[in-house]
């Protein structure tokens, strides 16, 4: 049996956790941390905020149960055992790496910055991750890797949380470090609660790349056509509609947020058709095609909203 330690403990802020199953957690507020049982009650959280000055405070944080304020915490995403064991060959960039059997594995539940070996045009941060990533596994022989609930992705790769043989979590250590920022991926949802928890940290001390321009929030109105990859947007919903494929909000008429259909069940607890004319933030990555912008939605914890008041 595989044992995983998550850990939180916060000075000013405490939210105990507790331990549902071998890997995920349960907030005492019903929140929980796996395919079954997940459902991410926003509503209800941001109706028991006390005050517009706490909203605006963690309205544009995608972890937003970890709060604002700065806070002393420890948290530990650690597995005891492992899936496999394997030894690596080449880094790619910061989420990506050869092994020596020449698997592709992508790490999971994190995005670094892009590298762009045909231009050198590398994203802001990017150096910097694959650096870190560099140092964490030149000096190790083997790595274990901890598998979530889907273990290929659409090109193939691997995806799998990566730890050293000693449970060190490396996508808790790159987050923490700031070059690199959760990404969920639905429904692999292991470790989510622990990496949000350590962004936040890493966003309240501008580490990494949460010191750079591009990963401050932005009005969805001041998007340029240049924009691309990771973005914290803001902005009112101005249309919903249902495509075959998927539900799209339209973002002051010049983003599109789509849901697959396939995602929506994450969302089930939520009312969508609600968020016309509210105020949201949402996080992930952006595209430019056929002048317009768009971003993939595929889990609560990617969306903020703003209650009426």
């Amino acid at each position: 049996m595989k044992k995983s330690t998550y850990i939180l403990r916060s000075v000013q802020n405490a939210i105990r956790f507790t331990q549902a199953s071998k890997r995920s957690l349960i907030l005492p507020a019903g929140w929980t941390n796996s395919d079954a049982n997940t459902e991410f009650r926003h509503n209800q959280f941001f109706n028991n905020l006390n005050s517009k000055k706490r909203l605006i405070q963690a309205f544009f944080c995608i972890w937003v149960a970890f709060s604002q304020q700065p806070v002393e915490s420890e948290v530990l995403c650690e597995s005891s055992e492992f899936d496999s064991l394997t030894s690596v060959s080449h880094i790619i960039d910061g989420d990506t790496f050869i092994t020596t059997d020449n698997t592709h594995v992508r790490l999971l539940g994190i995005d670094t910055p892009e590298i762009d070996y045909e231009t050198n045009n590398h994203e802001p941060g990017a150096v910097n991750a694959r650096a870190l990533l560099i140092q964490f596994l030149s000096q190790a022989n083997q790595i274990g890797l901890v598998f979530d609930k889907e273990s290929r992705d659409q090109y193939g790769r691997t995806l799998a949380h990566v730890f050293l043989v000693n449970g060190t979590n490396l996508q808790a250590e790159l987050i923490k470090s700031g070059y690199a920022v959760p990404y969920t991926f639905p429904p692999n949802l292991m470790f989510t609660d622990c990496y949000y928890a350590l962004a936040q940290t890493a966003r309240n001390n501008n580490q990494g790349v949460w010191n750079y321009s591009a990963f401050q929030q932005i009005n969805a109105s001041e998007l340029k056509p240049s924009d691309k990859g990771f973005r914290i947007i803001a902005g009112k919903i101005a249309e919903i509609h249902k495509s075959k494929r998927s539900l799209i909000l339209e973002l002051n008429q010049n983003l599109r947020i789509f849901i697959l259909n396939k995602n929506l069940k994450y969302f089930e607890h939520m009312n969508l058709q609600d968020l016309l004319g509210k105020s949201i933030g949402v996080y992930g990555k952006i595209s430019y095609r056929a002048n317009v912008f768009w971003l993939q939605l595929r889990h609560p914890y990617d969306l903020i909203i703003e209650p009426s008041m």
